[in-house]
């Protein structure tokens, strides 16, 4: 329980919320058409929640003790994102992932 107490919730929820923002089609295909990049949907929220962390840390003033609670609440938040949450909203809408129409979507755009 003490573990879970220390975690950054503040960065965990908002680093959640901007994770579905970036990954959502109309931003995934407004950034390919301007840079010709596109990456997998696990790289895009990685990249995003360490930058993110980044961003806090010097906002915040953090000191140098705080990069791991950063860190475990980044890993933490990225567990979390992708197994329970993805889940549960799979369930509550009825909608599984087929993952190979998404990856075949992906390459003839």
């Amino acid at each position: 329980m003490g573990y879970v107490k220390s975690l950054d919730w503040a960065y965990i929820l908002t680093f959640i919320i901007i994770g579905y923002g970036i990954n959502s089609q109309k931003f995934t295909n407004q950034i390919k058409q301007k840079t010709n990049i596109s990456s997998k949907r696990r790289y895009r929220t990685a990249l995003v929640g360490l930058v993110y962390a980044v961003i806090l840390y010097f906002i915040r003033g953090y000191e140098v003790k705080h990069i791991e609670v950063l860190f475990q609440s980044f890993v933490f938040a990225f567990v979390f994102h992708k197994l329970i949450l993805d889940g549960l909203v799979r369930y509550i809408t009825g909608k599984r992932t087929d993952y190979k129409t998404l990856k075949e979507n992906e390459n003839a755009t």
